[in-house]
């Protein structure tokens, strides 16, 4: 045996060293001792890999995404009720039933606006009719102002009109300066002169 390596003895002990020796490709020292500060190491060193793994997967998460908070229900109900409208075959009633009647107060509002937002008219309007029918609705002038400005956008002056003669029914309206300044310039920017005058007898 070259002078440059430490003899080891046939022992079973040193056989086992010898073992350790040749599947860590490293030259450990003689006995039961240093067997054991080699088996530590090794465990410090794969629970040390396994914290710094953990740690790059959570810097590879994602922000969430600002301005959308809509929950699983609300998004399986704005799903549904385009899928409904998009089949001939798949009348809209069912999906209002099964899906859109049975949401929290809150989710129907945000699925309103998602509609609004993905410039779904005619579901739009018809969930509006919907959230009106419930116990709680009260009327917000905000809400007006995005359903015409949906509208007016795609052309459906006549339906403004209808939404608009909506409005001037609603019960116990909510002073909203804001609101009524939204909707006054949507409406100007339509060219809808005539319903702006009427704006405020409202």
């Amino acid at each position: 045996m070259n002078s440059g390596m430490t003899q080891i003895s046939h022992s079973p002990t040193a056989s086992r060293l010898n073992s350790a020796w040749i599947g860590n490709g490293n030259l450990i020292t003689h006995g039961l001792g240093g067997e054991a500060a080699n088996n530590s190491n090794g465990r410090k060193n794969r629970n040390n890999a396994l914290v710094t793994t953990m740690r790059d997967r959570s810097n590879n998460r994602k922000p969430l995404q600002k301005g959308r908070n809509l929950s699983i229900e609300a998004i399986q109900t704005v799903q549904a009720l385009k899928r409904a409208r998009a089949t001939s075959s798949c009348p809209l009633e069912p999906a209002l039933e099964t899906t859109f009647r049975r949401l929290l107060k809150l989710d129907m509002i945000a699925v309103l606006r998602e509609l609004i937002r993905q410039n779904q008219c005619y579901l739009a309007l018809k969930v509006f009719e919907e959230i009106q029918e419930e116990y709680w609705y009260r009327p917000q002038i905000s809400l007006y102002a995005e359903l015409v400005s949906l509208l007016g956008s795609n052309g459906l002056l006549e339906e403004v009109e209808l939404l608009f003669i909506k409005l001037k029914k609603e019960p116990c309206l909510e002073p909203d300066i804001n609101g009524f300044n939204a909707l006054l310039e949507i409406l100007a920017n339509f060219n809808l002169t005539g319903l702006a005058e009427l704006l405020d007898a409202i």
